[in-house]
């Protein structure tokens, strides 16, 4: 099964990789185009998206990767075409609810509440992107349920390049300002999902008639739940941003901004290949081999992801500061300073799915809501207290501390369910030789920024390589059992 794992989360990660690579090509080149104040606009204007998208898909997202598991294992009378039908008509209406409900909300807020007079301007325009991204959730979501990894790629490397290219062309040709990169995203990403999802509509013989209004019932049922996990997890990730305009200003804002998505690239790149493929391989494995079976890969894709973790926390941590002023340039490097606590926040946040493996098995996601509502008031009550007191930095810190409470929460839900054991040596192993690899590329630079960087990834990465087949044994039996059989080949 760890097999299974290794190729699922190589193809996400190939994908991952490619896209975050767009992010990283569009990153310099809109911290150059947009001032650092309309840099932080666009962060407080991708927030609400989030905020009234999660709205907007009233839960059905969480409904897709669960019932797949069931339709497949013919545990409802649902074929798989009146399935399709039902999560992408579903999610359409859905999602026109959420547009609906945005454009009201623009005339609702006084823009004076916005404290930037921008904002108030753009947000009915970009209330439509609130049902293209909900259908583009059913399509994304309906590839990783089905284990089509190869295809989720296809179309999610295909559609941020052609966002990219179309935004960043409508830009430099035509609205160079933020106006110009909304213009060309929505352009883009109504003609890539629909192209998806007419695809999948015809791949499975789909059909307006084959909607099954029970189905969707009971997707609705379990997802609807998961809205305020959801809006609340979206609080915890983004609501730091409005404290931050209210009590820093603009400029704060898009310094911290600029600091976390080179986290959240990073991250994505690094460490979401792997937690995309394990839910869906720890689903089915629970409907197709039992209990113990599941219990066993779970916990070594644990402490796999530990493994990983404590690298990407290190390494990130060595070389971010650096990769952020050569990537957005030196007017945002006050942000780099929160870059070593988001980073951790994130992966904890990444490894929830596998904390809370029980509570996703047993369809109990609801039970989730008050860890992530309560760390999302946390949150936004930490940065109140920190953000005056220390900065940048105590966004940062209210990051991690919130992060560190729901994951606690979730763990502690999780265990009463399906018990698994907790890696705490591997925690102390990993964490050792991760400590080690972060003075050692600490202490490398040059006169060439850019060849500083390439040498501290590099000898970081070897140098937590070597330490850990040298301390590890399972380490070494994944390496032996993925490259001797391709050496034998030879």
């Amino acid at each position: 099964m760890l097999k299974r794992l290794a190729m699922q989360s190589s193809h996400y990660a190939i994908g991952s990789a490619l896209v975050t690579l767009a992010s990283v090509i569009s990153f310099p080149v809109l911290t150059r185009l947009l001032t650092v104040q309309e840099y932080g606009t666009l962060s407080l204007l991708a927030s609400l998206l989030l905020l009234f998208t999660g709205l907007g898909k009233l839960g059905m997202q969480h409904s897709i990767v669960r019932f797949q598991a069931e339709v497949r294992a013919r545990k409802r009378d649902v074929a798989e075409a009146e399935y399709v039908a039902t999560v992408l008509m579903g999610l359409a209406m859905t999602g026109f609810l959420g547009s609906v409900a945005m454009a009201i909300a623009s005339f609702m807020f006084p823009p004076r509440w916005w404290n930037n007079s921008q904002i108030a301007v753009l947000l009915l325009p970009v209330s439509a992107f609130i049902m293209v991204r909900a259908l583009d959730s059913g399509v994304s979501n309906l590839f990783r349920a089905q284990q089509r990894s190869v295809a989720f790629n296809v179309y999610a490397v295909a559609k941020k390049y052609v966002v990219l290219a179309t935004a960043l062309g409508v830009m430099f040709f035509l609205f160079p300002r933020l106006e110009g990169f909304y213009i060309g995203t929505f352009a883009a990403e109504v003609a890539t999902t629909l192209i998806a999802a007419a695809y999948l509509w015809r791949a499975h013989h789909a059909s307006i008639r084959g909607f099954s209004t029970p189905l969707f019932k009971a997707m609705l049922i379990f997802g609807v739940p998961m809205i305020a996990f959801e809006i609340s997890g979206i609080v915890l990730n983004l609501g730091d941003r409005y404290v931050i305009q209210a009590l820093l200003g603009s400029d704060a804002l898009g310094q911290y901004s600029a600091a976390y998505n080179l986290c959240e690239y990073l991250q994505t790149m690094l460490m979401a290949s792997l937690v995309q493929a394990i839910s869906p391989i720890y689903l089915r494995m629970w409907e197709d081999e039992g209990a113990a079976a599941t219990r066993v890969f779970v916990e070594r894709a644990l402490r796999f992801y530990v493994m990983a973790g404590a690298a990407v926390l290190a390494g990130v941590s060595a070389v971010g500061a650096d990769a952020l002023v050569l990537l957005a340039s030196e007017k945002y490097r006050a942000g780099a300073v929160v870059i070593p606590y988001v980073v951790a926040g994130m992966l904890l946040s990444g490894a929830i799915p596998i904390f809370a493996a029980g509570i996703y098995i047993h369809k109990q996601n609801h039970l989730m809501i008050p860890c992530v509502l309560a760390s999302a008031v946390l949150n936004i009550a930490l940065n109140i207290w920190l953000v005056p007191i220390m900065g940048l930095r105590g966004a940062g810190v209210a990051t991690l501390v919130s992060y560190v409470f729901v994951a606690t929460c979730c763990w502690l839900l999780g265990l009463k369910r399906f018990s698994i054991s907790f890696p705490w040596l591997e925690i102390l192993k990993f964490g050792l030789i991760a400590f080690v690899m972060y003075w050692i590329v600490t202490q490398v630079s040059t006169v060439n920024p850019v060849l500083t960087l390439i040498f501290k990834m590099v000898m970081g990465t070897l140098t937590y390589s070597l330490a850990v087949l040298a301390c590890d044994a399972e380490a070494r039996k994944l390496v032996k059992k993925a490259w001797l059989p391709r050496l034998g080949r030879l």
